[in-house]
């Protein structure tokens, strides 16, 4: 902070010796980059350089690997930082049918100059439906966690989990859609629409297993959604990453999961022995999609969803009775202590009204695309 005379008077001003200009931005690909995996620093600096040329710098900004993006505090200041989740993924030629969507966080936070955050938004992957009506079958992927984590010790500041992934299967109750579920406040993930268990601790969420630990009756489930710190678990009941089941789909890979860390953040793959398109190995043909970057877990590809990937894992699918569809849980969020003027989708943060004795402030809202993080100076 540097002393300034003006008319006479002694003010203080933080932006004197500023790294550099900084005011707002929102990082995030938007539909820039959407899928399993984040974006090159490549892609980064393509959408971002417009509009920040600090990003050009890589004293203040640069990638570690895919998706993880390192941004240097430009002045020792509050920050107001919104987290969003992201939704869930959905058929690309059917954009009326309602989806699992993002959680939003919102607060205060001090920042030091020059210190360094992991900034991980998070993404969804869209389904190409190949051979089956959009109504009949299907299985969309969970949306991804975004994630801003302190560089130097890797602990939370603030995550907001992304929303769980529809599922269809015409045979079964007439052939309802089972809606993922949206992003939650808490730091557990929530369970699926049939009860697979959602993470709690930052672990990722269970699929195959109802909250009771009763197995599934099929083998169609679908990944469950990735923590911070763990896996999702796979539709077949295991945990083996790389997975590629052909009936059931892969969780979400941990955000700092310790082996391979290289990957960690990706989506989970989709179930792909319903047919797949020799163009395209990711793409099933029926209508299903992969977990989005950011933890999310992969579609089943026919009846079964992914959960949501968050600061804990959205739970993946259980099914009660054979060939039953299942929507997906959705992400787990979180608030590290010391952020102020607290915001979040619904009011409440792991299930209290108030954050450190002040009034949480009710957004009313959920995320609908992909995720991002804006970063405002106060």
């Amino acid at each position: 902070m540097a002393i300034q005379f003006t008319g006479g008077q002694v003010k203080f001003n933080a932006n004197l010796y500023a790294l550099y200009d900084f005011s707002s931005f929102t990082f995030g690909m938007g539909t820039f980059v959407t899928g399993a995996i984040g974006p090159t620093y490549q892609q980064l600096l393509t959408y971002y350089t417009a509009s920040a040329q600090w990003a050009s710098n890589t004293q203040y900004f640069t990638s570690s690997k895919f998706g993880f993006q390192i941004w240097t505090a430009p002045a020792t200041a509050t920050y107001q930082i919104e987290v969003a989740g992201s939704r869930a993924g959905r058929l690309n030629n059917n954009t009326l049918e309602p989806f699992g969507k993002g959680a939003i966080i919102k607060g205060n936070y001090q920042l030091v100059q020059g210190q360094k955050v992991i900034i991980i938004t998070g993404q969804y992957d869209t389904a190409f439906n190949f051979t089956q009506p959009s109504s009949s079958y299907q299985g969309m992927g969970g949306g991804g966690g975004s994630f801003l984590l302190d560089s130097a010790s890797l602990n939370p500041i603030m995550v907001a989990g992304g929303g769980g992934g529809n599922a269809r299967y015409q045979s079964y109750a007439a052939g309802a859609l089972f809606v993922g579920r949206d992003g939650v406040t808490t730091t557990s993930g929530s369970a699926s629409r049939q009860g697979a268990k959602g993470g709690i601790g930052g672990s990722g969420g269970y699929s195959s297993f109802s909250t009771g630990s009763v197995s599934s009756s099929n083998n169609y489930d679908g990944g469950a959604g990735a923590g911070l710190y763990g896996d999702g678990q796979n539709g077949n009941g295991s945990f083996t990453k790389t997975y590629t089941g052909g009936t059931e789909a892969e969780g979400g890979y941990g955000i700092l999961r310790v082996l391979t860390p290289s990957s960690g953040g990706l989506g989970g793959r989709m179930g792909t022995s319903w047919g797949t398109p020799t163009a395209n190995p990711y793409k099933s043909g029926y209508a299903a999609s992969m977990g989005g970057f950011g933890g999310g877990g992969g579609g089943n590809g026919i009846i079964s969803a992914g959960g949501g990937g968050g600061y804990s894992g959205g739970g993946g699918s259980y099914s009660p009775s054979n060939t039953a569809a299942d929507g997906g849980g959705g992400g787990g969020s979180y608030i590290v202590t010391g952020v102020t003027n607290v915001a979040t989708s619904d009011g409440f943060y792991d299930g209290l009204s108030n954050f450190s004795g002040s009034s949480i402030t009710n957004l009313a809202t959920y995320n609908t695309g992909s995720g991002y993080i804006r970063i405002t100076k106060l």
